[in-house]
């Protein structure tokens, strides 16, 4: 018999160990971006993608930018233990829709949208399983070992290579 929410030690949204995981993404995308001059980051930028309606904003943990061609791409982190629906929240950013209006939004002709995922996101084949159905190889990276900074590192590397320069 499933628990009733109001019964819950911890009601949804208090765990809070998803900064960790942001914060360690954000380290190392700053480590990257130090390489190139013309390449900035920014986290925690709210962006009004759908004017028109009231929720119609999100909320990347990183935005990387090249100031001299205006490229831009978008970082969405997202962890869980082996039970929730991170890993659903972030299939919006990659729908038809979403992905023609974040182009129009951004100026670019590709979509300007990665999601890093991270602990049981990226090693649970319950959820690595559906990766492979909702989004495109190339829209994603599973990291599955925070001492490994080299592996996030050479992703980030080749999306800036790839989409900004």
């Amino acid at each position: 018999m499933r628990e009733h929410l109001k019964n819950r030690e911890n009601q949804p949204g208090s765990n809070r160990t998803f900064e960790r995981s942001e914060k360690l993404v954000t380290k190392v995308i700053k480590r990257v971006v130090d390489r190139y001059p013309q390449i900035t980051t920014t986290n925690k930028s709210r962006l009004n993608i759908f004017p028109k309606y009231s929720g119609g904003c999100i909320m990347p943990e990183n935005t990387i930018e090249n100031v001299e061609n205006g490229k831009v791409m978008n970082i969405e982190v997202k962890k869980q233990g082996d039970r929730g629906n991170a890993e659903e929240r972030v299939y919006k950013l990659f729908t038809p829709k979403f992905s023609k209006v974040m182009k129009e939004f951004f100026g670019v002709d590709y979509h300007p949208f990665k999601a890093i995922f991270c602990e049981s996101l990226a090693t649970n084949e319950r959820y690595t399983g559906k990766f492979d159905v909702f989004l495109d190889d190339e829209d994603y990276f599973l990291w599955d070992d925070y001492e490994n900074e080299g592996q996030l590192e050479d992703y980030i590397e080749k999306v800036i290579k790839d989409y900004l320069l």
